[in-house]
């Protein structure tokens, strides 16, 4: 089977086309074309965007696009042992909330079973110097204390209330709360590009990200930036691709990004 960037090839070849000229009729740029033709996928900004611009190309020179597309979903498929490095947001909040619950829960049972010992050697010392016919007094706690405690029962019978720190479970909400209010703002170097980043007002990064560099940062309300390659990167808001800002070695003095999306100024 020919792999897709020979097809592609053959196919523009065969229409005696350059590869310029294909980028004047549907503006995609000539290196990741080349990339296309040379079955480069991974200098692409990510894999949506190889879809992208294989569906376009290959609707451009009339070949046969969900064959193409399915060909090249299962020459990139992983293997079983592959292990999935990106993990969306959704995911890490629920991690994040069930490290803090599984945690919370470990102590909870460590500070019973520490009750629970301390009532069984009493309850032993007791009944050694009172001997087996006397009556144990177990003081009681008054129902109004004991309406926000958990009881637990052990082996002998004995209710003992522990009492759960309702600020804990607070405090797990305002974690996730406040995560799922934040921007996340990935930046995906395909190009040596300086740029200059301040989120909420406070700068967090100035400096230059090589091919293959990634930044991940967050701000509450709005991002803006500085770059000196506009074509040279790739961007993700949230976890959605952003379109590229420009072309290559395009300087832009102002990108702002808030919830609504990417703005040039």
């Amino acid at each position: 089977m020919e792999s897709i960037g020979k097809i592609l090839k053959k196919a523009r070849l065969e229409k005696k086309l350059r590869i310029q000229d294909i980028y004047a009729q549907i503006k995609i740029d000539t290196a990741y074309l080349k990339a296309l033709e040379g079955d480069a996928f991974n200098i692409m900004p990510s894999p949506e965007y190889v879809r992208i611009f294989l569906k376009g190309y290959a609707n451009f020179l009339g070949l046969d696009t969900e064959k193409l597309l399915a060909q090249h979903d299962q020459c990139s498929r992983p293997s079983p042992s592959h292990k999935v490095k990106n993990i969306d947001k959704k995911t890490k909040k629920k991690i994040l909330l069930f490290s803090i619950i599984g945690l919370t829960l470990i102590l909870l049972i460590a500070g019973i079973s520490i009750v629970r010992y301390f009532v069984n050697t009493v309850n032993n010392i007791s009944i050694e110097e009172e001997g087996d016919n006397s009556v144990q007094n177990i003081p009681v706690l008054p129902l109004a204390d004991m309406a926000d405690s958990a009881l637990i029962t052990d082996d002998a019978g004995l209710i003992i209330p522990v009492f759960v720190d309702t600020g804990i479970i607070d405090a797990i909400d305002s974690s996730v709360e406040k995560i799922s209010d934040s921007l996340e703002l990935k930046f995906s170097a395909i190009d040596k590009t300086w740029i200059k980043i301040f989120a909420d007002g406070k700068k967090l990064f100035e400096g230059t990200l090589y091919e293959g560099d990634e930044k991940v940062l967050y701000a509450k309300e709005k991002f803006h930036f500085r770059i000196g390659n506009a074509g040279g990167v790739a961007i993700q808001l949230n976890g959605e691709i952003m379109p590229i800002l420009g072309k290559k070695g395009q300087v832009i003095g102002n990108v702002v990004v808030t919830k609504d999306g990417i703005h040039t100024q």
